[in-house]
């Protein structure tokens, strides 16, 4: 008898921090008709260190962390990964 078993796994230790705005942007207008300025441009981060902090950067990647919104964005942004498995 052949019998077969497949499984996906997720590690969602940083996935907040890994989202790509761009590609989420681009995905909020394809799969959820979302137009026009969108909060997730001209964004800027910076790290904190014991009582220091670093500069502010440019940031391209990530969702805010520990929100609802951060949890909505990500979920919107896999919400199409069990199509993309054989």
């Amino acid at each position: 008898m052949d019998q077969k078993a497949g499984a996906v796994f997720y590690d969602f230790t940083y996935v907040f921090g890994s989202v790509n705005l761009n590609h989420l942007l681009y995905k909020s207008g394809k799969d959820f008709h979302i137009s026009g300025r969108l909060f997730l441009s001209d964004r800027y981060a910076r790290l904190k260190m014991s009582d220091g902090f670093g500069n502010w950067i440019a940031s391209q990647f990530g969702t805010s962390a520990c929100t609802l919104l951060g949890l909505l964005l990500f979920i919107a942004n896999v919400h199409d990964v069990p199509k993309c498995i054989l």
